[in-house]
């Protein structure tokens, strides 16, 4: 009943966006995301959520990953309207810790695509960060590239390339989404 209900309300999520705005937006998002999480009290809805909490958390995984995803995503806008370097490097430092925040390849309610798609966003936003602070850093003493502060951001991205069945992609019916467009990518 609860999953249906956040179901139902993440299909609602883009109206509410347009109708009442961002701010109502952001503050539903978060709801569904506390929902998710299980720190809701949902006294309203019935008594026997605390007994069944378990469940509920596993039935609620998905939902809340999906949900993080659009919060990331608005983030990630955030970052490219911003005009100070700062502020792109905050947004999309928030946009990554969001997602990576979560542990999809435990997921068993989520689908084995839907699982891989999250993993590379994980990483592409891991990747959007690390050349952002290696920006920052700019070039070391000997005029070469170094991984400066985005290190810790490069090292999390190859562990989760890891994570990614390389043979699963290479099926036709599982061709995912490439990304060119990353944020602050270089020429």
């Amino acid at each position: 009943m609860i999953q249906a209900f956040v179901e139902q309300t993440i299909e609602w999520l883009p109206e509410i966006k347009s109708r009442d705005g961002l701010e109502k937006w952001l503050e539903l998002v978060e709801t569904l995301r506390s929902v998710t999480e299980g720190k809701v009290n949902l006294y309203h809805f019935l008594e026997w959520i605390t007994y069944y909490k378990i469940c509920l958390q596993i039935f609620l995984e998905t939902p809340r990953a999906r949900v993080t995803l659009l919060l990331s995503h608005h983030h990630e806008s955030v970052s490219k309207g911003a005009t100070v370097p700062q502020q792109v490097r905050e947004s999309l430092q928030t946009a990554s810790d969001l997602l990576n925040d979560l542990q999809v390849e435990t997921y068993s309610s989520m689908e084995r695509r839907e699982k891989t798609e999250f993993i590379l966003e994980q990483m592409r936003f891991l990747i959007a960060v690390a050349r952002t602070k290696d920006a920052e850093e700019g070039k070391g003493k000997d005029g070469k590239d170094t991984l400066g502060g985005g290190e810790a951001e490069w090292v999390k991205a190859r562990a989760g390339g890891r994570k990614v069945n390389e043979q699963f992609l290479t099926e036709k019916e599982n061709e995912v989404r490439i990304y060119t467009d990353l944020p602050n990518s270089r020429s």
